[in-house]
């Protein structure tokens, strides 16, 4: 326990960072630029981010859950390999959706920008499941940490300097590919090899262990670029502060999720034991969604007005509304951990994908219904419903030998 609650430190703290530099750009550009260019690097960070899931198959999970159990060589590099090949395909497409969208020129070409970052974040971050799969979250945290550090930086001086979106663009550039090279070299000195090919096959198997977080992520996203395409951007600014606080504060949350699957893995075959632990996440995990809540519902006006200024007001119902998707989709979350570790991953990613899929259906309605807001509420509707059926699921095996689907 002392040992998994270390993981968890450091993983905290490397969301930690990741989040606040992200956030503290997001406010900088909200001060700084307005709330148009807000509204478009919002979409920028929204239509690149849907394509992580894509480029990540659920591969640096399988890095770890392969590596905590001292066979990672195989998983490693169908992981590296398949991001090389795959990763300028990704960018293509994300430039694609940014034209088909009607997008100015400085936008697309923003996209591309930030979309070659994620390429190379997504080939770091496999580097960077070796060294959560061997507990070593520390590593992790200070990698991340540096990264984001620079990239906020160097953000603000681009809008400083006056260089705007583009300059923010050319900052993840930046930061992203060290992150990469510099994961890639604390890699080479433990031993590992990142060289040679893959197969299909066990790519495409990977894809079962994506981990909640992306499809949250994906969700929260395709809502974001749902309301700014239907609503033609006139909501987007607020709406862009709202799902960006939401998605912040469930990815700080959850960040835990990639130490506790290794925890879980460890005692699969005690049910006891994995029940109580199981258990106990959740009760930790649902309070910690309870107190973000009330944060929230508390803090969230004044919060918006002092953070972002008098001229985001409207963004304060998105905020309140976003609020509520935090219990239940860490409940989600956590529920889909539990079936990743007991060997259902195939399970566990039909229901996340049917989650995504419901999501966005209400979401659309939603929009209907009452415009942005209306969408917002679709996540959180959406999360009550699946984790009410995750955890089902999850105490039926529990309550019998475990057993693998498919």
């Amino acid at each position: 326990m002392r040992r998994l609650t270390k993981q968890v430190f450091f993983l905290t703290v490397e969301k930690a960072s990741h989040l606040g530099g992200a956030m503290l750009l997001l406010i900088a550009v909200a001060r700084l630029l307005g709330e148009a260019a807000l509204g478009a690097y919002a979409y920028v960070i929204a239509i690149t981010a849907i394509f992580v899931p894509i480029l990540d198959l659920g591969l640096n999970t399988r890095v770890i859950r392969a590596v905590a159990v001292g066979e990672g060589a195989e998983a490693l590099q169908d992981a590296i390999a398949y991001k090389v090949r795959f990763g300028p395909v990704a960018v293509l497409i994300m430039i694609i959706c940014a034209w088909l969208a009607g997008k100015s020129g400085d936008v697309i070409l923003a996209v591309f920008l930030v979309g070659l970052s994620t390429w190379a974040m997504s080939v770091g971050d496999v580097f960077n499941a070796v060294f959560k799969g061997i507990q070593r979250a520390d590593y992790s945290a200070l990698l991340v940490g540096g990264t984001y550090v620079c990239l906020t930086g160097l953000g603000m001086g681009a809008m400083v300097y006056e260089v705007g979106l583009l300059g923010i663009a050319g900052s993840y550039v930046v930061c992203r590919i060290g992150f990469m090279v510099a994961a890639w070299v604390l890699l080479c000195r433990l031993g590992y090899a990142v060289g040679g090919g893959f197969r299909w096959q066990d790519v495409f198997a990977g894809v079962r262990f994506m981990p909640a977080v992306f499809f949250v992520g994906v969700l929260l996203n395709i809502n974001f670029i749902m309301a700014d395409g239907l609503g033609q951007g006139a909501e987007s600014g607020g709406y862009a502060i709202g799902y960006r606080v939401g998605a912040a504060l469930f990815v700080l949350v959850s960040a835990s999720m990639e130490g506790v699957l290794p925890a879980l893995v460890g005692v699969k075959d005690n049910k006891a034991a994995f029940r109580d632990l199981f258990l106990r996440c959740c009760g930790l995990f649902l309070l910690a969604g309870i107190l973000g809540v009330g944060l929230i519902q508390t803090l969230g006006h004044w919060a918006v007005v002092w953070i972002f200024g008098e001229g985001y007001i409207s963004a304060v119902v998105a905020v309140k509304v976003l609020g509520w998707t935090l219990p239940p989709l860490l409940i989600c979350a956590a529920s889909h951990t539990a079936l990743l570790a007991l060997g259902l991953e195939r399970e566990g990613f039909v229901w996340m994908v049917c989650m995504v899929f419901v999501g966005t259906v209400l979401g659309g309605l939603g929009f209907g219904w009452a415009g942005a807001w209306g969408t917002a509420f679709a996540p959180t509707v959406t999360g009550w419903a699946f984790a009410c059926v995750l955890g089902w699921r999850v105490w039926c095996v529990l309550k019998v030998a475990p057993f693998k689907i498919g």
